[in-house]
């Protein structure tokens, strides 16, 4: 089925969803692993670096049938050093 990604920071007032990745069926049928019996997805991080250091990572997947799976996870991010400690 259609996995769709998004990403949320919930310190935001205004405009929480920070980014969207939808990968359709035939492109997930590919990241199908055997075992451990599960999917594996590389979601590619577009723009600047996040903000926050616990984003909220919704997954919506959409079976062929149309019936509609969610789950959500608070995730732990490190952010980089900010650009004027890096010099």
């Amino acid at each position: 089925g259609d996995c769709t990604f998004q990403l949320f920071d919930l310190n935001r007032s205004e405009r929480p969803l920070i980014m969207t990745w939808h990968i359709p069926a035939a492109q997930a049928a590919e990241s199908w692993q055997t075992f451990p019996g599960c999917y594996r997805f590389k979601l590619a991080w577009r723009g600047s670096a996040p903000t926050t250091t616990e984003p909220i990572l919704k997954m919506t997947f959409v079976v062929l049938s149309g019936r509609e799976f969610t789950a959500t996870k608070r995730l732990r991010v490190v952010l980089p050093p900010a650009a004027e400690e890096a010099q």
